[in-house]
């Protein structure tokens, strides 16, 4: 679909309330409660406009910290989101402002893909309007107040539904969260190890533990301690690939599995952390690959026993498991 398509409009349509919701409300129903318990509540609740109305595309508009309307998630047709949020796309601007419905009919255009219908309809929370959710048919709908009817009622829920979601998400990634440092928990960490290995790639794990650290944060107070570990949270992250995860396994205990690494790349890895390691501290590592059948727990365990092994030899060092 070409944006002049949206160029050509005949008369948009402020529709005012006052109507009464489908039959097929109970289907909103029931896909909002899904929708509201999922990360991509945005793009099913596009996808819900679609499916519950016919429409042949579907578009969420949000409102940003600037005030400008933004693209959030969209189903259907592939579009582009300046589409919507240009200035000679003037509709979604017009239902924001007035806080009323939009409806546009656009003339017929060869190209198939062309709307003939389009809805912008305004995602209310409370007395404020924080979004449009777009709506467009390549033909008249064959009833049209029940899909418009439709839109307007999945709007009429739809910032409750994403305001819900997104604490879901939000609580979710605080509990899978180290609140000191922000890296992933030993939760977190757990499952991604889990799934790593699963895969069929070479992987190996290491642990991480400052050394002395008791004493440093006996002698400068939890205070520094504290500040110590988000110190070398962030040096040693810096270290590593975009694709490894470094988590805090707990104490001053830190855990990263090495995917695509043998024992010798990933010991070449490890002394480089060690390095980085700020404020002239030392820390000692355990390093273990992966045996075929290994289960997480074990790859674990024996990284944990190459660590005291190290801490044992007189640490600021790092071992290979047997």
């Amino acid at each position: 679909m070409q944006s002049p398509a949206f160029a050509r409009p005949v008369g948009p349509v402020l529709l005012s309330g006052g109507h009464t919701y489908p039959s097929g409300s109970w289907r909103v129903a029931i896909l909002f409660a899904a929708a509201s318990e999922a990360t991509d509540a945005r793009e099913r609740i596009c996808a819900a406009a679609c499916d519950l109305s016919g429409a042949h595309f579907a578009v969420l508009l949000q409102v940003q910290c600037d005030g400008t309307l933004a693209w959030t998630a969209g189903a259907g047709l592939g579009l582009d989101a300046s589409t919507f949020t240009a200035p000679g796309a003037p509709w979604a601007q017009t239902a924001f402002e007035t806080r009323c419905s939009v409806l546009v009919n656009v003339p017929a255009l060869p190209a198939a893909e062309d709307p003939a219908v389009i809805l912008f309809e305004p995602v209310h929370r409370g007395d404020k309007t924080v979004g449009i959710l777009v709506a467009g048919w390549r033909r008249q709908p064959a009833d049209p107040r029940h899909a418009t009817g439709l839109i307007r009622l999945l709007a009429s829920e739809a910032a409750f539904v994403i305001e819900r979601a997104d604490l879901l998400g939000r609580l979710t990634a605080m509990a899978l969260s180290d609140d000191l440092t922000g890296l992933p928990n030993r939760r977190a960490w757990n499952a991604h190890v889990e799934q790593a290995v699963r895969d069929a790639e070479p992987m190996s794990v290491a642990i991480l533990d400052l050394d002395a650290f008791k004493a440093f944060n006996d002698c400068g107070g939890h205070q520094a301690g504290d500040q110590m570990l988000k110190e070398a949270a962030a040096a040693w992250t810096a270290q590593l690939r975009p694709a490894d995860t470094l988590a805090r396994y707990g104490g001053d205990e830190f855990v990263v599995p090495l995917r695509g690494l043998d024992l010798a790349a990933a010991h070449v890895v490890v002394d480089r952390l060690r390095a980085a390691t700020p404020r002239g501290q030392s820390c000692s590592a355990g390093v273990a690959q992966r045996e075929p059948g290994e289960t997480p727990a074990d790859l674990l365990g024996r990284a944990d026993q190459a660590l005291y092994e190290a801490k044992a030899a007189g640490r600021n060092r790092s071992l290979l498991a047997r």
